[in-house]
């Protein structure tokens, strides 16, 4: 079993930021026409609007983040599967005999490894938070992947990630093939 730590930085940073969001979207909902007068933004009601909006969607992603900063670990590899708690993406574990492709995506500044499996609707079926809902599926729609897996907030590089996924992958569907 590989167990790989959070990188509590990173996470903290995002979640500053995300507060700094809350706290702006509540002085532009409290105060809407002092942002109107001087602001891109005219009209006060626009401004509230927007500071309600705010301070809703960034409420959510900080309970979240701050939920994900006591988690104890960011990415545990098992002989079974691995469970991700690299974002806000964790559905529990996802089994070996699932997964059909384990790749790379290079962004501008990071990398990120995508998870294709066989069958989403089983993993998607088990998130009962509407936030992690919409994660995921924001996930699948930009990256066109079942799952993502961001190595940045574990301390590693995607291509030691792979390699680790692909040795337990291939060490479960091995085993599988012994037993039959």
């Amino acid at each position: 079993m590989n167990i790989y730590k959070l990188n509590k930085k990173n996470l903290t940073i995002v979640l500053f930021c995300v507060i700094i969001m809350v706290i702006a979207g509540t002085l532009f909902a409290l105060y809407p026409t002092s942002f109107s007068e001087s602001g891109l933004v005219r009209n006060p009601t626009i401004v509230r609007v927007i500071g309600i909006a705010l301070v809703s969607i960034m409420m959510f992603f900080s309970i979240g983040l701050f939920i994900q900063l006591l988690d104890k670990y960011g990415l545990k590899i098992t002989e079974k599967g691995f469970v991700n708690n690299t974002n806000l993406m964790n559905v529990g574990i996802i089994h070996w005999n699932d997964i059909e492709d384990i790749q790379i995506k290079k962004l501008k500044k990071n990398e990120m490894v995508l998870i294709q499996i066989r069958n989403e609707k089983k993993y998607y079926d088990r998130i009962k938070n509407p936030l992690k809902k919409i994660n995921v599926l924001t996930y699948k729609k930009t990256y066109g992947a079942s799952f993502v897996i961001e190595p940045k907030n574990i301390g590693c590089t995607a291509e030691e990630l792979v390699v680790v996924l692909n040795k337990y992958k291939n060490q479960f569907l091995n085993s599988k093939q012994f037993k039959n």
